[in-house]
């Protein structure tokens, strides 16, 4: 038997070297970038004409920043919605020109619900700043040009009612003499807040005079109140006279312009207020250590004659007396 004869092997066959060149190769690319910030182009106003800029530097929630900028009772001259702004604590500047002689008004708003969101805005008028604070919820502010007439300057009065316009007035006098604005009260809206702003050219060599009055009391103490939650404010000549949240008392006085130093402002009297009466007013002892008044207070229909301490030792005898609650056999006079 012949030997077998073994299967021929195949020669090996390399292995095909691949060609680095053929390698595809990644096209490099470029770290992103945020989107550049405009360059504000600057605005060259004309003679008659004030340039306005509004300067916003955004907080961590630039997108719920909004305002408006309008004409007095006029067009909107330009307003940015929600969502414009988009970087966070970035300042933004916005550039105007308009007639000297228009009121315009500024809205600003945050619509984050944040008490507090942060930020900053900036009203400039001729390169001046006029006004500045920080974003809140809701802000408003009044821009008014020069005055066209010479010896005038303009007055600016701004009044938040608070939550009680029904008690609140207001007088402007001329020397203390001539009433020449007036204002209130609002019975009409009672419990809603008003706010009013007025503004006027006014001769500069005069002094003049604004009461602000309310006749809001205390439910206890009987004392005047002021406004409730409300505030004024007094601008003359592009400088702040007076600000106040009038938190107390019946009245509070300003006077600004051309003024003496020898003007007096003679104290209200309270007309309805007893001089000489016959009959004692005094508070029961809780009520005094409280500093509660009889006059006025709510007790004096629930309680006098209706409570046996009270009648007593007759608490608050006059307020009863002329509340139609006196005590038996009481008749009080008054000079």
């Amino acid at each position: 038997v012949p030997a077998p004869v073994p299967a021929p092997v195949p020669a090996p066959v390399p292995a095909p070297i691949q060609d680095p060149t053929n390698r595809p190769i990644a096209t490099p690319t470029r770290p992103p970038t945020g989107a550049p910030t405009p360059v504000p182009v600057n605005v060259n106003c004309v003679v008659g004409e004030m340039k306005i800029e509004v300067k916003v530097t955004t907080n961590n929630t630039p997108d719920k920043i909004s305002w408006k900028l309008k004409e007095r009772r006029g067009a909107v001259i330009r307003q940015l919605n929600q969502n414009t702004y988009s970087g966070q604590n970035t300042e933004y500047l916005h550039q105007f020109c308009v007639d000297e002689s228009t009121i315009v008004e500024f809205h600003l708003k945050d619509y984050s619900g944040l008490e507090n969101p942060g930020g900053r805005y900036a009203i400039l008028v001729d390169g001046e700043t006029y006004s500045e604070g920080d974003i809140v919820a809701e802000e408003v502010d009044y821009i008014q040009g020069k005055c066209v007439n010479a010896g005038e300057e303009r007055l600016q009065f701004i009044l938040n009612t608070g939550n009680s316009p029904e008690y609140v007035s207001w007088e402007m006098k001329v020397n203390n003499n001539e009433s020449i604005y007036t204002g209130g009260p609002w019975e009409l809206f009672a419990g809603t807040p008003l706010h009013f702003f007025s503004n006027t050219c006014l001769d500069n060599s005069q002094c003049y005079v604004i009461k602000m009055k309310s006749s809001k009391k205390h439910m206890h103490t009987n004392k005047f109140d002021g406004l409730d939650g409300g505030s004024y404010e007094i601008n003359w000549d592009n400088e702040n006279v007076k600000f106040s949240t009038f938190e107390t008392g019946e009245q509070e006085v300003t006077r600004f312009g051309n003024c003496n130093d020898d003007y007096y402002e003679p104290p209200e009297i309270d007309e309805d207020e007893p001089q000489d009466c016959d009959c004692t007013d005094e508070p029961i002892g809780w009520m005094a250590s409280k500093g509660w008044e009889c006059k006025g207070s709510h007790f004096i229909t629930t309680k006098c004659n209706k409570n046996n301490h009270w009648t007593e030792n007759k608490f608050c005898q006059l307020s009863c007396y002329e509340a139609g609650n006196g005590y038996p056999g009481d008749v009080c006079t008054c000079k």
